[in-house]
């Protein structure tokens, strides 16, 4: 039986960097468990949730919510492609697949020429780079495929264990080119949907012990790290799509009715109606329809998140991150996030240290970005520059 291995079910499921967890999905909902690997995508959300609980506390979860919101590709730049393996015929089908997702949107990619296509060079600075190679079948979020560490290799895996393209399973392989390649345009798994609340259908007396012995987790994290997974902001706030591509089925055991729990489903194998509509929405034909919606992501850390008593620091970190994201898709664009000064104790306002740009982001193709604090305190302004 052929497994579909997905590491990105584990998103927002490690409280730390040292919890490793590799899940293989089989059909019909059957969890094999290997401790002690954790790929490169999901790796990068434990540190950057790490990082944010480090800084934010609580707010950590809604805060890596709203970054996630901003890994879009820019509309007005094509993508880049390329593959560091892989035969003719197998590339062939990932294209194919991989491009139902563009219709109706304003983002191209260019997977090069057929029938070798784009291939993957030692210095290549292409958006995304796909193998077939490595373990489980995993994405990074959108532009965190031009993160540092994950340009020095494939930012997107699809697992066939070096199998010939003749012998695979094809509605296999192209559901998880969907799936994976979906979180490369920058789509989270809908289970995780705010509106799916899935974690009130979990049974927590039979998946508490069940998960600590064959996982190895402590109850503090599988509370932490379950209710965490539906409870950000994310890009997509249709109604829960239990038909999403998007959505991964997890076992009958974990909840408290089985198979009949509203968050139970096969495993979807289409993109749905709503997942076209998500995809149309943020890569709409006007792409200033889509720096709009990042503008009022980016607001909403200003109105929806914790209990907005910043510091300077954090505010910092905030623009810095910010600024970062937004720029590593050669994005031009200027953002004042409004700020309450006297509702933020810890704001230094009047401090000739306002800036809250680190410098240039180590990022492939990233411009440098500059961002600071009022010095009234009233707002924070980043400014991108735009140059790919």
């Amino acid at each position: 039986m052929k497994i579909e291995s997905d590491f990105r079910l584990v998103r927002r499921l490690v409280a730390s960097v040292g919890v490793a967890i590799f899940l293989s999905c089989y059909w019909g909902n059957v969890f094999a468990h290997t401790l002690g690997l954790l790929d490169p995508a999901t790796r990068r959300d434990a540190e950057e949730l790490a990082g944010l609980t480090e800084a934010f506390g609580d707010a950590a979860p809604e805060t890596k919510g709203v970054y996630d919101s901003l890994k879009l590709w820019d509309t007005k730049n094509k993508l880049s492609a390329c593959f560091l393996d892989g035969d003719k015929s197998l590339k062939k089908f990932f294209v194919k697949t991989a491009n139902e997702w563009l219709d109706g949107t304003s983002i191209t990619v260019d997977f090069g020429d057929p029938p070798n296509f784009g291939v993957c060079t030692g210095t290549s600075e292409e958006d995304i780079r796909i193998s077939f190679k490595q373990e489980g079948s995993w994405s990074f979020i959108g532009t965190d495929s031009l993160l540092p560490d994950a340009v020095k290799t494939a930012s997107l895996n699809i697992q066939t264990d070096g199998a010939a393209f003749s012998s695979l399973n094809k509605a296999w392989l192209e559901e998880t080119i969907l799936h994976e390649v979906g979180h490369a345009l920058g789509l989270e798994h809908e289970h995780q949907s705010p509106e799916a609340h899935c974690d009130d259908e979990f049974a927590w007396d039979v998946a508490i012990p069940k998960i600590e012995k064959e996982w190895g987790w402590s109850e503090d994290e599988i509370l932490f790290n379950f209710k965490q997974m539906v409870a950000s902001p994310r890009l997509r706030t249709t109604p829960y799509d239990r038909k999403s591509i998007m959505h991964y089925a997890l076992p009958a055991w974990m909840f408290k009715k089985g198979r009949k729990s509203r968050c139970f489903i096969s495993q979807p194998t289409r993109i749905s109606h709503t997942d076209r509509e998500t995809i149309q929405a943020a890569y709409p034909a006007d792409s200033q329809l889509q720096s709009e919606s990042i503008k009022r992501s980016v607001a909403r850390i200003a109105t929806d998140i914790g209990d907005q008593k910043w510091d300077t620091d954090q505010w910092k970190v905030i623009g810095n991150d910010v600024g970062e994201i937004l720029a590593r898709s050669g994005r031009k664009m200027s953002l004042s996030v409004p700020i309450s000064p006297q509702d933020q104790p810890g704001l230094k306002t009047g401090s000739p240290e306002r800036s809250c740009n680190s410098g240039e982001s180590a990022a492939v193709g990233t411009p440098k970005f500059s961002c600071a604090i009022a010095e009234d305190g009233s707002k924070m302004v980043i400014d991108v520059f735009g140059v790919r």
